[in-house]
């Protein structure tokens, strides 16, 4: 059997995860795009360690996520700036594959 690695399959800690930024990100935008509006300013989303953005199984990963909310939402689309970043080239690449998906 080959080797297993963080992306092959969702643990229950990165579902638990997911379900909190998943349903948090929405709640919070509302709230905050309002007063962001107001400013002219720029909503902005950062995940350091964003893998390939979909598990090995296909299940998307919180930047796919926290994006498709954003392709979901007028506003959220127009504010929200995103920074996505892994060391691993592999996973870089996969993920901008996978925004482009998008």
């Amino acid at each position: 059997m080959g080797r297993r690695t963080f992306f092959d399959e969702p643990t229950e800690k990165s579902q638990v995860k997911t379900h909190i930024v998943n349903n948090y990100f929405g709640a919070w935008a509302r709230v905050i795009i309002p007063h962001v509006r107001t400013r002219g300013r720029k909503l902005a989303y950062i995940d350091l360690f964003s893998g390939p953005g979909r598990y090995e199984d296909g299940t998307p990963s919180t930047p796919l996520l926290v994006l498709q909310q954003a392709v979901g939402d007028k506003d959220l689309c127009d504010m929200l700036v995103t920074l996505f970043n892994d060391r691993n080239q592999e996973y870089a690449d996969r993920l901008v594959q996978e925004i482009n998906s998008l």
